[in-house]
């Protein structure tokens, strides 16, 4: 009897230990690929910073498109044309020489741009009304630099207390121009924020590293030429950027 008492224990534990599966079951999400797998963005911080009275610093336009691979995962490829411009005002420049009727300033000017195509991954979390991105791109490009220095003399009227371009000493000008071959990776982090299943908006940091090689330098005289171009090797963090990104 008692044998028998010990049986019926075991069986029932063995009954309870079968149960537990089922209790324990829960449903599995299953991810699949949407039918929507290709994706256009535009990078509207300029447009932003003009917006809001903002001072657009290394302006950069960009184009992307994705294309989804994977649940999680888009290639993608980006074209991004860079504009750096430095202007050096007359008022902030020391006078070369001056006489009783003409003061003479150098004025300094930089024009710098860049053009390059960038072709990467990016790695997301899908069905989320918010998510983090993150990506990389290998990046290839073209950059030009141009400065330019002119001396711009000036007259002191007596007539109406003021400066005006002087009669008598002409201006002289001179420039130089740089052109690189560019060649880099990026990385970049975000978070990406679905309005419905076409649009979303990301705000993405994008550090860059960026090797830059001289290809063809074009002076206006010798002169200008003070140190042949070396090859330039830039780190730049730059700052948030935001784009708009429509799925189809």
């Amino acid at each position: 009897m008692y044998i028998c008492d010990k049986m019926k224990s075991l069986l029932a534990i063995l009954c309870l230990l079968s149960c537990f599966p089922t209790w324990a079951q829960y449903d599995v999400e299953t991810l699949t690929m949407p039918d929507t797998r290709n994706t256009v963005g535009f990078n509207l911080t300029p447009a932003a910073l003009v917006l809001f009275n903002g001072l657009p610093i290394n302006t950069r336009f960009s184009a992307v498109y994705k294309r989804q691979i994977d649940v999680s995962q888009r290639l993608r490829a980006t074209l991004n044309y860079t504009i750096e411009d430095r202007y050096f005002d007359l008022r902030n420049d020391t006078p070369l020489n001056f006489s009783d009727t003409t003061i003479t300033f150098l004025l300094e000017s930089e024009d710098n741009y860049g053009l390059d195509l960038r072709l990467g991954m990016e790695y997301f979390k899908p069905n989320r009304k918010t998510t983090m991105v993150y990506g990389f791109d290998a990046i290839i490009g073209y950059y030009t630099s141009t400065s330019i220095d002119k001396t711009q003399p000036l007259y002191i009227s007596p007539i109406c207390n003021c400066s005006l371009p002087s009669p008598f000493v002409l201006a002289e000008e001179r420039s130089a121009q740089i052109e690189y071959l560019t060649t880099g990776v990026d990385f970049s982090i975000g978070q990406q924020l679905n309005l419905n299943d076409y649009m979303n908006f990301t705000i993405q940091w994008m550090p860059t590293l960026m090797l830059k090689m001289p290809i063809k330098e074009t002076y206006s005289e010798e002169s200008a030429r003070l140190d042949p171009a070396q090859n330039d090797l830039d780190f730049n963090l730059r700052g948030f950027e935001l784009f708009f990104n429509y799925i189809f």
